[in-house]
């Protein structure tokens, strides 16, 4: 679970890591995974907005004990009501469920809200829909599914064969209802849908895993829930039937690991809906009753009153919307996880900068925020695929002047100061002249140990970049991983702490998350001559599989290579990144290179198994 400094305020993602985890453990997890009432997703019947998403879960892991209402109000809303009502009233000691929304600055926001069902004196929902017999389930996911294309075949086990482009399923009696049966059928379907090439640009975005990895399942798994629940058994589900299969240990173990994660597969989720809605007319009809259902419901309190005029008036206008809307919501959360510092890397490729001082780097990072936002809600990015650091290149490309002159003021600036630490004679005053230096490092720990996470610069500037010695040093082109070992006074964490104080720096520690098995074991092992290599597209690199140039960037935020002769390509993880490299025939390293001839050790040939496209 990450960790949030008490001194910073309130920290909306830990929060809602920790409220998501209570449910999970909580005795009946898989309630988070539903929908509530007859298949009605959660919304504000003040402003008509339908919470998707991570808000989705959030929600209904916030439903009270036997309550299927799906309409949420904030406090104000709730005071406003009692003004025309006065005798609605909020039940006693009601807890409130809690919103995350992008805030206008990058950091992510949150509000509380209130459930239908705990305030006394509100009428019920109108026209809630009734969940169907097991007949009408039958023909409506038979009626989904043959819309959709997918061809079933007989297999010893349910997969989807990317192969031969089918889903598998076994004989009659592998599963224990029609309900398991049809949600393992939605499931597979959701995962062959994904590999189609005709998804809607708007819909797509860049796959963060292989597709065998099994967040892709989980993925799935959860858009399969919510396809029952648009069924309209979201809030009747029978004992044996479980529609999450591994989904719910394997939501408690990202909360555990990777918050971020969770979210943006949650907005993929949506966006799967959305595509499946496009293909399925069935679907569309049931998401059509859904959208419908929220306009039956919504009041009046004297707050930003829903116009009919905004109200699509056909459905190919209504999945246009709401293609629209998905599409623009994904893209801004992912650009309000983005932090300062990942974007060093695009920055120092465009303009040849190495690193900025941290106010260049934040009024930098403001404006590409207020940019984003703007060009996002003005639909300028709806027909073309684009993800959060795309966005960063085109804000470069149209606020090149602009930036441009603050990374001048930031050069002068950084000139003025070594130029007042030269000026000093005495050797006592260096410490003083540098002294402004400031160090970003980020704590990691796990069951087995911890990292301090800190930039490939600071390792070189402080001299590090020989002295690193524990096995458990990880390093990606983003960040070294310096390992800590309470156990070893002299780990690799205290080597670093020692140089930032001998040199004067300020450190400021970035936000302490801690998790059961860290993903970070999995990166590449420290190997001192690639310190500071930065990788970019036209890098020759000698692999341990030959000579090979790098093509391109992949979707999951690595790199593909092309081997010399043209007839073998690969995709290398982020994460692995180093491991693959034996020595840099042309880049660029941020500093000066860590050797002049790298030279490592023959190990085991890459798992290619592990490898992300």
């Amino acid at each position: 679970m990450t960790q949030a400094n008490p001194a910073a305020g309130r920290h909306y993602a830990t929060e809602a890591a920790r409220r998501l985890h209570d449910a999970l453990a909580a005795s009946d997890p898989e309630a988070v995974l539903r929908l509530p009432l007859g298949g009605a997703r959660h919304f504000n019947p003040v402003t008509g907005t339908v919470y998707r998403g991570i808000n989705h879960l959030l929600l209904q892991a916030a439903l009270p004990a036997g309550s299927a209402d799906p309409r949420w109000f904030t406090y104000k809303q709730v005071q406003l009501l009692q003004r025309r009502q006065p005798a609605l009233s909020l039940l006693p000691g009601a807890q409130a469920g809690l919103l995350l929304f992008p805030g206008p600055m990058g950091a992510l926001k949150g509000c509380s809200v209130f459930n239908g069902a705990q305030l006394l004196g509100l009428a019920p929902p109108r026209s809630p829909r009734q969940a169907p017999g097991d007949d009408g389930l039958k023909r409506l996911g038979d009626a989904i599914l043959a819309e959709l294309g997918v061809r079933e075949e007989s297999g010893a086990a349910p997969l989807f064969d990317p192969v031969a482009q089918c889903i598998r399923l076994p004989q009659a009696g592998y599963f224990r209802s029609l309900r398991e049966l049809l949600a393992a059928r939605l499931r597979l379907a959701a995962q062959w849908a994904e590999q189609r090439e005709d998804r809607p640009r708007a819909l797509r975005r860049p796959r963060r895993h292989a597709p065998d990895d099994p967040l892709e399942d989980l993925w799935s798994q959860l858009t399969a829930s919510l396809l029952m629940g648009l069924l309209g058994v979201g809030a009747d589900l029978s004992t044996p039937f479980r529609p999450s299969g591994l989904a719910v240990p394997m939501l408690q173990r990202l909360l555990a690991a990777d918050f971020t994660e969770l979210l943006l597969g949650a907005q993929r989720v949506e966006l799967a809906l959305t595509w499946l809605g496009q293909l399925s007319p069935t679907l569309a009809a049931l998401q059509r009753e859904g959208a419908q259902f929220v306009r039956d419901n919504l009041l009046s309190v004297g707050l930003e009153p829903s116009s009919p005029q905004a109200v699509p008036e056909t459905a190919a206008d209504e999945r246009e919307a709401q293609v629209r809307e998905a599409g623009r919501h994904a893209l801004l959360t992912e650009v309000a996880l983005l932090a300062a510092p990942e974007l060093a890397h695009l920055l120092a490729g465009r303009f040849g900068v190495g690193e900025v001082l941290p106010e260049t780097d934040a009024a930098i990072h403001e404006r590409f925020q207020r940019w984003a936002r703007a060009e996002v809600e003005a639909g300028r990015f709806d027909a073309r695929p684009a993800d959060a650091r795309a966005l960063f290149s085109h804000f470069l490309e149209q606020g090149e002047a602009d930036v441009g002159e603050l990374l001048r003021r930031d050069a002068a600036q950084q000139r003025r100061q070594r130029m007042d630490g030269a000026i000093e004679p005495a050797v006592e005053a260096l410490p003083t002249a540098r002294a402004e230096r400031l160090i970003a490092i980020q704590p990691f720990r796990d069951d087995k140990g911890g990292w301090l996470k800190v930039g490939h610069q600071d390792i070189i500037e402080l001299g590090l970049v020989d002295k690193v010695a524990d096995e458990d040093t990880r390093m990606t082109p983003s960040a070294v991983y310096l390992a800590f070992d309470e156990k070893a006074p002299r780990c690799d964490a205290q080597r670093l702490m020692d140089a930032v104080d001998a040199a004067g720096w300020k450190v400021h520690f970035l936000q302490y998350v801690e998790s059961r098995d860290s993903q970070i074991r999995s990166y590449a092992s420290y190997f001192a001559p690639l310190v500071g290599y930065m990788p970019k597209v036209g890098d020759r690199l000698k692999l341990v599989e030959g000579v090979a140039s790098i093509s391109s960037k992949s979707g999951s935020g690595g790199w593909v290579v092309n081997f010399d002769g043209g007839n073998k390509q690969r995709a290398l993880s982020s994460g692995r990144f180093y491991d693959f490299i034996e020595s840099v025939i042309d880049g660029d390293f941020v500093g000066q290179p860590a050797a002049k001839a790298p030279v490592r050790e023959a190990g085991p040939a890459p798992d290619v198994a592990r490898m992300e496209f």
